[in-house]
């Protein structure tokens, strides 16, 4: 018998396919903690999520590092402002999708259906609103104009960045959903290794330049989802012809809260543009460098919470059970990370220029500091998601981002050195929140277990 429990293959002529009898020894030879990750959906497409997220970050970090060493803080920070504005504005269009298509796409028979309709309505909203963004004087005070392109060219590069990057944001979620999360990170290592590439040509050449190569990363990234997505999803045609958008429309509801909760949580993406208007680019630069090396804390209770929102969402084991292993595991990694950063902080800094870490060592171990309350945080959001508490979750959501930036922008009128506490205090108030909320759905006893199961996991 196989590990699994079934008879190994066999060929045609009856004997045992030497592939397979290769697989089943290697299976058996390997360390338990590895066959374990193997067998554990949630264990395995955490795992593979969280090293995608690594070598993602790992790759962007030395993009950055390049990108700091060959253009002026300037420049840096302009593009940084202009792009963390775009964002916002993708984040605005995805109207709930990434979380639907994790939440519903696993169980749905029409796939191809399914994303073809969530890519084409969140195009056209994010396309139209980077057009109306890029033709309006002034650019409603985001930075465009400091990224020096011709005025015909910048609305078309504009909406293609958001087209780009709203087709990433869509179609990485249906590989989580589909258990398929090695597409995501061999399409990522492409995508990275084209930026670091086009980082080393194009060294020192403008802000334009800069801007360009963030442009063509996005875009290489998402053509790659489209074709991977095409030739992997469901297709099965309708029984009868439906209404337009007939399965977008069976999830609106949930869409719906899960987008209203997205936005107001993501008002952070502006921060560095909110800086640059504040105190000027350079300190948009300090900033964006502070956060990219802080997200890298972010990366394990992220994945882990979009792999447990799949794995929730099949029905899979006990929920308590489930989540608190999902939670300890997350811990194992971001504290023994986070302390290291808050020590080691002006070291790593210094890689990206002795400026950074002159003027951005404090924020960033605020922000490592912080990185555990948002495992938490991140948790806490999925587990609600899972159990279609929507209500809730947005208003998680709405609350603690309230408090967030009501702190940020009393440290902006401050100064420069208060934002660093301020994202602090933000990330303590939003953790007090989800457990406040989270607390009034669980039934007797099951505080109790999850506690007991965070201090003595069950093993096997």
């Amino acid at each position: 018998m196989s590990a699994r429990g079934r008879p190994p293959q066999r060929s045609r002529d009856g004997s045992q396919s030497t592939l397979v009898r290769h697989k089943h020894r290697t299976y058996l030879k390997a360390p338990g903690w590895l066959r374990h990750v193997h067998d554990d959906p949630l264990a395995r497409t955490s795992g593979i999520l969280i090293a995608d997220n690594v070598v993602l970050g790992g790759i962007g970090a030395l993009c950055t590092v390049l990108a700091t060493h060959y253009w002026a803080p300037q420049d840096v920070g302009a593009v940084a402002a202009a792009v963390g504005a775009l964002n916002l504005l993708v984040v605005a269009s995805l109207l709930g999708m990434p979380t639907t298509i994790v939440r519903f796409l696993g169980s749905e028979p029409r796939q191809s259906t399914l994303m073809k309709q969530a890519l084409i309505a969140t195009s056209a909203v994010g396309g139209l609103g980077a057009l109306t963004v890029s033709l309006v004087p002034g650019h409603f005070g985001i930075p465009l104009g400091d990224l020096d392109l011709p005025g015909w060219l910048l609305p078309m590069l504009a909406v293609l960045y958001a087209v780009a990057s709203i087709v990433v944001a869509v179609g990485d979620p249906a590989y989580t959903a589909r258990q398929e999360a090695s597409f995501v990170l061999g399409k990522d290592i492409a995508a990275s290794i084209l930026r670091l590439g086009l980082l080393l040509a194009l060294a020192g050449t403008g802000v334009a330049t800069l801007f360009l190569v963030a442009l063509a990363y996005v875009t290489f990234a998402a053509t790659i989802d489209l074709a991977l997505l095409a030739a992997r999803l469901k297709r099965q045609p309708a029984e009868r012809r439906d209404p337009p958008f007939s399965l977008l429309r069976r999830h609106f509801s949930f869409a719906l809260g899960s987008q209203a909760a997205v936005i107001i949580a993501s008002v952070t993406l502006i921060l560095p543009t909110a800086i640059a208007a504040f105190l000027g680019t350079a300190s948009a630069a300090y900033i964006a460098v502070d956060l990219q090396v802080a997200s890298l804390l972010t990366i394990i209770p992220a994945m882990t919470g979009q792999s447990l929102l799949a794995e929730l969402s099949r029905g899979a084991g006990d929920t308590i059970a489930v989540t608190t292993r999902a939670l300890r595991g997350a811990y194992m990694v971001t504290i023994p990370c986070a302390s290291a950063l808050i020590v080691f902080a002006p070291y790593v800094l210094l890689v990206f220029g002795s400026r950074y870490a002159s003027h951005g060592s404090s924020t960033l171990r605020w922000c490592a500091a912080a990185s555990p309350l948002f495992v938490f945080s991140y948790v806490s959001d999925f587990v609600l998601l899972a159990s279609r508490k929507v209500r809730a979750y947005v208003l998680v959501n709405f609350l603690g981002t309230v408090l967030g930036a009501a702190a940020m922008v009393g440290a902006l009128t401050i100064g420069f050195g208060w934002i660093g506490p301020a994202f602090f205090f933000g990330a303590t108030g939003y953790a007090v929140i989800s457990a406040v909320v989270l607390s009034r759905f669980l039934v007797k006893g099951q505080l109790r277990q999850a506690v007991a199961l965070f201090v003595r996991p069950r093993h096997g």
